[in-house]
């Protein structure tokens, strides 16, 4: 890869590094339309994709795809980069449906991905080697566009909230939460001051209402503040205590905002009635984890409470009485740590993303427990952090690979672009 701004004085940036398995010779190039992928046909009969957005560091995406039994002298990416098209000396043409759309262009590690609540915005956070946020346009997830970023944090973004009306978001980085308004997500500008902690802020939440914001910290402690003047947020309370000096990593709503969840280091997921926010009380504690929680997620409808964590462990509880809280049975499938939950806006089904690389999808239309829905998703190539649900059946994750994927689960939308990229294609055997 190099840098032809000066045509005369082209400057190399970066280059892969063939292992003792590399293609013996390079046969064609070609670079996506958002310019962060490179795919490379090989005299080894496969096509292997790069991720640039970084052009100093390329490595590759997922494993090559194999298929042709000679070189492959051509390559080519159609439909905005969502389709490659190969063509080999083994006389055939083939087209690969690329599995995501990727986000990329983050310099770190993407920590957060929450979606805005009208599904237009993807908000990204930033941690090492970034620590800043993001803001991507998915109107059309298909074919999304930076609407603005890097927005500057003040450290590592370790959470990230919106508010109903996304007219706001908060950002937590070191021992400081950042308010944009985001009503024009092209043109970010700051909401008000800086929140300061006394210690590093971590979990954020906002009340369904927008008028509560919760940070979870270092200290162990958990703040309400007063957001009905975003310009001038004030604290509510004394802090809702948890363990002492045990971080809080995580924080949720009820859709009702009468019930706050925080959980965290001292592996509980405790409860708070804030229905008045000033006056905030303890309404119980959900134990089960054995080691750190990393996020909570409440599902839309209100009824359940999902936290993950290194335990390897997704746990479930029926939570529609609060006081008398249920505990499902474990959801167990992924092999490392768990740092990413999400629900579907219907509640049916619900991701998470593992520290193995891997995304499980859980059918939740049972009340009486998740089952695993087919094979967990790939893709990734290092531990993910974050999922978030999207539009009807698109799913974001993001992670220690400094790329957010968008992934369409939509069956039907599967169905309709295999058709059509296959008409003429299939016998009736390969139909079947």
């Amino acid at each position: 890869l190099w840098d032809v701004a000066d045509p005369a004085q082209a400057r190399l940036l970066g280059a892969s590094r063939g292992g003792p398995d590399a293609s013996p010779s390079i046969l064609s190039l070609d670079i996506s339309p958002d310019e962060q992928t490179v795919a490379v046909g090989g005299a080894d009969n496969m096509a292997t994709l790069f991720n640039i957005s970084d052009p100093t560091r390329p490595f590759p995406l997922g494993e090559p795809l194999a298929g042709h039994e000679r070189g492959v002298a051509t390559v080519a990416f159609a439909e905005g980069g969502r389709t490659l098209i190969t063509g080999s000396a083994d006389d055939t043409v083939r087209i690969w449906s690329l599995p995501t759309t990727r986000l990329a262009g983050i310099a770190g590690n993407a920590t957060a991905v929450v979606f805005s609540h009208d599904n237009k915005t993807l908000a990204v956070g930033g941690g090492k080697g970034d620590r800043s946020v993001h803001l991507w346009d998915v109107t059309d997830p298909t074919l999304p566009k930076r609407a603005s970023g890097p927005l500057p944090a003040d450290g590592d973004v370790d959470s990230i909230a919106i508010t109903r009306d996304d007219s706001v978001l908060a950002a937590a980085s070191g021992p400081v939460v950042r308010m944009w308004n985001i009503h024009d997500p092209y043109r970010p500008v700051r909401a008000g001051p800086d929140i300061r902690l006394p210690a590093v802020a971590a979990g954020l939440a906002i009340s369904p209402d927008n008028r509560t914001l919760a940070v979870g910290s270092t200290d162990g402690l958990t703040r309400l503040f007063d957001l009905n003047d975003p310009a001038r947020p004030t604290q509510l309370s004394e802090p809702l205590v948890s363990t002492p000096g045990e971080l809080v990593t995580t924080a949720a709503f009820t859709p009702d905002g009468r019930i706050l969840a925080t959980a965290g280091n001292d592996h509980d997921v405790r409860l708070w009635d804030v229905s008045v926010p000033s006056q905030p009380r303890p309404a119980g504690i959900l134990r089960g984890h054995t080691d750190n929680i990393f996020k909570i997620a409440i599902s839309p409808d209100g009824t359940r409470l999902a936290s993950v964590g290194a335990n390897h462990t997704v746990r479930v509880w029926n939570i529609a009485d609060p006081a008398q809280p249920r505990e499902e049975p474990p959801l167990l499938e992924q092999t490392e740590s768990v740092g990413g939950v999400a629900w579907s806006s219907d509640s049916a089904l619900l991701a998470t993303g593992s520290s193995d690389t891997t995304i499980a999808l859980w059918d939740m239309t049972n009340p009486d427990g998740g089952r695993l829905v087919g094979t967990p998703i790939t893709g990734h190539t290092d531990n993910i952090y974050a999922v978030s649900f999207g539009p009807p059946g698109v799913l974001a994750s993001g992670g220690r690979d400094r790329v957010v994927r968008l992934w369409d689960l939509s069956v039907d939308r599967a169905i309709s672009r295999i058709c059509s990229s296959t008409a003429d294609a299939l016998t009736e055997r390969a139909w079947d």
